[in-house]
């Protein structure tokens, strides 16, 4: 048999998975920005895939991935930086009071407040902004 053949073939897969797991993680970040409760507990496993990555095919895949991921995950930030209307500012505010409470260490009263601002921001969300208009 062909060992340069495999070789190509072996890279070739490792490409294939890399990029599955780069887009695992990015949706696993992304529920970290956009889910606040979910995000919560998906912070702590969104960095599973590059582990793995990691771990099956070496150090180089795994930051390969890393950098896809990370440069992915920076063009949805930018764009909603970038977009300059009301709604991206309360998707901004859900993202900070989130990562607020999921930081610090916090008392169960001022946690309720919490939960009930970022509920609040979701309801904006839901009923000031709807897309059928």
């Amino acid at each position: 048999p062909n060992k340069g053949g495999y070789s190509v073939i072996r890279k070739t897969s490792a490409m294939v998975e890399a990029g599955i797991l780069a887009a695992i993680a990015i949706v696993m970040a992304l529920i970290v920005m956009y889910v606040p409760v979910l995000g919560a507990f998906v912070n702590f496993l969104w960095p599973l895939p590059i582990v793995i990555c990691g771990a099956r095919h070496g150090l180089k895949w795994s930051i390969m991935t890393l950098l896809v991921a990370t440069i992915i995950i920076a063009i949805e930030l930018i764009h909603v930086l970038n977009s300059q209307n009301l709604e991206s500012v309360i998707e901004i505010l859900m993202l900070a009071f989130t990562r607020e409470l999921v930081i610090r260490e916090w008392q169960m009263w001022q946690l309720l407040i919490g939960v009930g601002c970022i509920a609040g921001l979701f309801a904006i969300k839901k009923w000031l902004f709807n897309k059928e208009e």
